[in-house]
């Protein structure tokens, strides 16, 4: 996992290459994976039982998700990330609008079929994603369409 986190950083986030990267896999994770930036250290929990479980695809698209959700927290102030976290327990408007600009970050990177993947095996083993949570399976589809669309029309 390690491995495969240096391996994503180097290719497409280059904002995290400074930062020094650990890895903790634990069966007492409440979640498939959390993140926190701390100084110059970026620390990823990963649960041991899911990590396991996952197909490659959403192991990947696990780890992006959780990647961009730092990339966009860094370009945030301090101020503003303690803002959004405290407001997040009244306005859960906050932390939805957060997760879908995450999710479409993902997209935008090239991720988008390793994100499906993801979000498949969330919705077959925990409750299934709504608009609430994130993007849906089938935003996602919808989203990765226009983008095999759009990549079409460049072409002719």
């Amino acid at each position: 996992i390690t491995d495969l986190l240096e391996n994503l950083i180097q290719a497409d986030f280059p904002t995290l290459r400074s930062y020094e990267l650990s890895v903790i896999v634990d069966r007492n994770c409440d979640y498939v994976t959390a993140v926190s930036i701390k100084r110059r250290n970026v620390t990823v929990w990963i649960d041991k039982t899911d990590i396991r479980k996952m197909n490659a695809l959403a192991r990947i698209g696990a780890l992006v998700h959780e990647l961009c959700h730092v990339e966009r927290d860094l370009k945030k102030s301090p101020v503003r990330c303690f803002a959004e976290a405290t407001l997040s327990l009244a306005l859960p408007s906050i932390v939805t609008r957060d997760e879908r600009m995450t999710d479409e970050l993902v997209i935008a990177k090239g991720y988008g079929k390793e994100l499906l993947a993801f979000q498949k095996y969330h919705d077959r083993h925990y409750e299934p994603y709504n608009e609430q949570d994130g993007l849906t399976c089938k935003e996602i589809r919808a989203r990765l369409a226009k983008r095999n669309s759009d990549a079409s029309k460049l072409k002719s």
